[in-house]
């Protein structure tokens, strides 16, 4: 169903529009899910490409520093394994653009007692003050980032690692809710993006062709999403973490999950920051076959790059 034609292009009527074309103040652009490893690639919902997404995530970041991006945002899954052989790939991806990169942490960078440490000391410019939770001020927009990734048992005790046999989910330690709660409360005036890997609300249902939508939230998700909501300020979070595109505006805040980097399709966002708004555009990886070989047909999840309505592009009012 999903190469069948779409229909008959017939024309195209463009008018002049009143709204005037403002400059922004800054542009950012928001990746996650580019799972970089050294040895090829693997099946998911389409294949990941773990070796060649760092040539590609390099050439994208050095695109859009010629364009003029203030900085791009890494919402976890940065690595395939959170290995350091995997974390000295992205050392040497971030080496090749001046672009500013600020990294998040997620499930699979945080599989050993060594990732951490490790993408401090290989990755260090990802994370300001030598933190996996910080603020980022870029007036008028303030950033809180958080590390969600620490493993727990069912009864709640954080591991140290990842182990099969004991993770029953994944989510913030107790401590960190309460650095967010703070941090929050210091400024209630600025508009403020929370980052983390994981969906903070995940749509459900049935996607544009039918496909039911897994879930896609941590352990503290809900949680999480009362201390956003009853703070004034919150605009807008982004996540990853599904490698699916999904949008959902509750309340005041719009939640924006990115889709996947590493495999179909093969996209990213880029941002446009105005003194009253944000505004985004969604964008896939220049290199065609990259993306072509990434996607499997027999699977039909064409899907992954909309769900639904206003996905693709859109705006937030402060």
């Amino acid at each position: 169903p999903h190469f069948r034609p779409g229909g008959v292009f017939r024309g195209l009527d463009l008018q002049v529009s009143e709204r005037k074309v403002d400059s922004p103040a800054y542009q950012f652009a928001l990746f996650s899910d580019t799972h970089l490893a050294p040895d090829g690639r693997a099946e998911w919902m389409n294949v990941k490409m773990d070796r060649a997404a760092a040539p590609e995530l390099s050439a994208a970041l050095q695109a859009l520093a010629r364009e003029g991006m203030a900085f791009a945002l890494l919402a976890g899954d940065m690595t395939d394994r959170g290995t350091r052989e995997c974390f000295a790939m992205l050392a040497d991806v971030l080496a090749s653009t001046d672009l500013p990169v600020y990294g998040c942490i997620g499930n699979h960078d945080s599989y050993r007692v060594s990732s951490r440490p490790d993408v401090l000391e290989l990755c260090g410019g990802l994370f300001p003050e030598g933190k996996t939770d910080y603020v980022l001020s870029r007036p008028p927009l303030r950033f809180v980032v958080l590390d969600a990734s620490y493993w727990r048992t069912r009864d709640g005790r954080i591991l140290e690692s990842y182990d099969a046999k004991q993770a029953a989910g994944i989510g913030l330690r107790p401590e960190q809710t309460e650095w967010l709660r703070r941090t929050l409360a210091e400024e209630t005036r600025t508009p403020t993006v929370v980052v983390w890997h994981y969906g903070f609300i995940s749509r459900g249902g049935l996607s544009s062709c039918g496909y039911k939508l897994p879930g896609s939230t941590c352990v503290n998700s809900k949680e999480v999403v009362g201390i956003l909501d009853a703070a004034p300020n919150v605009v807008a979070t982004l996540c990853g973490h599904s490698h699916w595109n999904e949008v959902n505006r509750v309340g005041q805040i719009t939640h924006v999950q990115n889709p996947g980097f590493v495999e179909w399709p093969n996209a990213y966002r880029v941002f446009r920051v105005y003194p009253d708004r944000l505004e985004w555009e969604t964008r896939q990886a220049g290199n065609r076959g990259f993306v072509r070989e990434s996607f499997i047909p027999p699977k039909a999840l064409a899907w992954m790059l909309s769900t639904g309505d206003g996905d693709l592009a859109g705006e937030i009012r402060f």
